[in-house]
């Protein structure tokens, strides 16, 4: 099961993914644009999936997504942890 928590740090915001078990994902998805973050693999190892690629990610290894950049993540290990920090944001 894919748990997310969400931490604010002022006018930071965060999202902690936490896969319990290898084959738990993140599904497909992009973001709007003006909104890009990066990835950074806390704990364990994931799969970064997009149409063109599939990469890797050990503990400390960081990736960045642009806007409206379809991707997914899958846990390769139980109990893994990615960290999503945005690098901008969207304007409503």
């Amino acid at each position: 099961m894919l748990i997310p928590r969400y931490m604010d740090f002022n006018e930071l915001s965060v999202t902690i993914y936490d896969f319990e078990f290898a084959g738990d994902s993140l599904p497909d998805h992009a973001h709007p644009p003006g909104s890009s973050h990066i990835t950074i693999c806390a704990k364990g190892e994931v799969d970064v999936i997009t149409p063109e690629w599939t990469k890797t990610l050990n503990e400390g290894n960081i990736i960045e997504f642009y806007p409206r950049q379809m991707h997914s993540i899958v846990a390769r290990t139980d109990n893994s942890r990615i960290v999503n920090v945005p690098t901008s944001y969207a304007r409503s």
